[in-house]
């Protein structure tokens, strides 16, 4: 897979995730939904494939601004610290169980 460099955010349509290499449709991702969080707080390859369900406006928030702005923002980096080490905790037993099937 490519590299996630961003999370983006579905302002209006819908998205559908087709997960893995046998692409098939596991998740649909409507108005107010996200994608790729995980890309703002680990290293991270895309795992499956994102295609529009429908028309769709999106906003991508890149990650490395997204961390310069964290480094800005001293007094907030230990909480998100923390929440980037339960993500990747959450993330990796996900992997595990996934591969163990």
């Amino acid at each position: 897979g490519q590299p996630a460099t961003s999370m983006v955010f579905v302002i209006s349509g819908e998205l559908i995730y087709l997960e893995g290499v046998e692409a098939t449709p596991t998740t649909k991702v409507k108005k107010n939904g996200n994608v790729c969080e995980v890309a703002l707080w680990l290293e991270w390859v895309h795992q499956g494939t994102i295609m529009a369900g429908s028309l769709c406006e999106l906003e991508l928030l890149d990650a490395g601004a997204f961390c310069r702005i964290l480094m800005e923002n001293r007094d907030t980096l230990p909480m998100c610290q923390y929440y980037a080490r339960e993500l990747a905790e959450f993330v990796a037993s996900r992997l595990e169980g996934s591969l163990e099937h």
